[in-house]
């Protein structure tokens, strides 16, 4: 590392380069990965609960011997008659939903509500005869609301969900989820004469033993016209076919980054190399070989791309923090500062960087004659 010490533009040119390649990679591995998550905490991390049982397709209510046909599954504890609304999540890019379900028996949604291992923050449980809600601190710092506010699209013309409730409480837990009783589509329906009471418009199963693996094995075998299920499963890989083409254009990305930037920075260290031709000929002169000169160099190599590395991984984290305040924080949603995938595909860039430098660094010193050096210096 001597030349290099003695040197130091020349180091700095190449730290630097390699601390911008790596900091672009693990820049975008991660922001791309913390959108991903916050997508799947509103619409994947309630499914590991329960699963929804929707009518089937054109139909607006469940048949009447659908929930009886779902309860005799033995993987089944209890199906609750609800309805669900879905609300509009705000990220980093763009939008995603979570569901609202509303159950008109105080009881059930109690029980929703533990199973769902859910703790109140502030506020109560609605009523049955008032148009209440209660929602998940998360939704409620990402649609900017606290207890007391009303919630609805007449409050809010961009809001999905019709008509308008007062949130009167705030909670915690994995689900990310609001709860509510009274409903304004129900409450249409029943002006109309539709027998509310006895009309069934979605459930939610629960599993034995909290298996929910289990339970949506066995429901995937429930006909179409019995019931529609959304389960964790299908919902994960539609969501996954959705992120797909954003998972290419990252991977595009990455490897035009990587390999250009190792192209150019092998080549730089290669011509950095090519002008030591006269130190390694004294080195030859004073007892080292071949041997020993490759040696030193890998090790340079190594060194150099290893503090490159490092100094562009560290200050990718210190931009991650202000990222995290300015724009994910605000959003009640949460940055991965880390991600196996990010720290590999960064990994990428000093491998590639020694590989473009050092096979033709020393293979041209193999074809070398030191000596010959040597005798030209003198």
């Amino acid at each position: 590392m001597k030349y290099f010490v003695e040197n130091k533009k020349k180091a700095m040119v190449v730290i630097i380069t390699l601390f911008f390649a790596v900091f672009c990679i693990s820049f975008i591995t991660t922001i791309i990965n913390s959108i991903f998550a916050s997508a799947k905490d509103s619409n994947i991390a309630p499914l590991s609960k329960f699963t929804f049982v929707d009518p089937p397709r054109g139909q607006t209510f469940m048949p009447k011997d659908s929930l009886a046909k779902i309860k005799e599954h033995d993987t089944v504890d209890k199906v609750y008659p609800v309805m669900t609304n879905n609300t509009s999540i705000t990220t980093v890019f763009g939008n995603t939903s979570a569901p609202v379900i509303y159950s008109t028996n105080e009881s059930d949604l109690n029980e929703i509500f533990d199973r769902c291992n859910l703790k109140m923050k502030k506020g109560r449980m609605p009523k049955t005869d008032s148009y209440e809600i209660i929602m998940h601190s998360s939704m409620m710092k990402n649609k900017k609301l606290k207890v007391g506010d009303k919630f609805g699209d007449e409050v809010d013309s961009s809001e999905w969900v019709t008509g308008t409730y007062t949130i009167v409480g705030e909670f915690d837990g994995d689900s990310v989820v609001a709860l509510g009783t009274k409903n304004y589509y129900l409450a249409s329906l029943e002006k109309q004469g539709v027998d509310i009471k006895n009309s069934t418009v979605s459930a939610l199963a629960y599993p034995k033993n909290n298996d929910i693996e289990a339970m949506n094995k066995d429901l995937d075998s429930v006909d179409k016209k019995t019931a529609f299920i959304t389960s964790k499963s299908t919902v994960l890989k539609h969501l996954d076919e959705q992120l797909a083409s954003i998972n290419s254009i990252m991977s595009i990305i990455i490897f035009v980054v990587t390999f250009g930037m190792a192209v150019c920075v092998g080549t730089l260290i290669y011509n950095f190399y090519s002008a030591r031709n006269n130190e390694f000929g004294i080195l030859y002169a004073i007892g080292y070989n071949k041997k020993n000169v490759k040696r030193m160099i890998f090790k340079e190599l190594i060194i150099i791309s290893v503090i490159g590395w490092a100094i562009g991984y560290i200050f990718s984290f210190l931009c991650f923090l202000l990222v995290d305040k300015l724009l994910f924080a605000p959003l009640g949603q949460k940055m991965l500062f880390f991600t196996w995938s990010g720290l590999i595909y960064t990994f990428i860039v000093p491998i590639l960087v020694f590989i473009c430098a050092a096979f033709p660094i020393l293979r041209s010193l193999s074809k070398k004659d030191l000596v010959t050096i040597i005798e030209r210096r003198g």
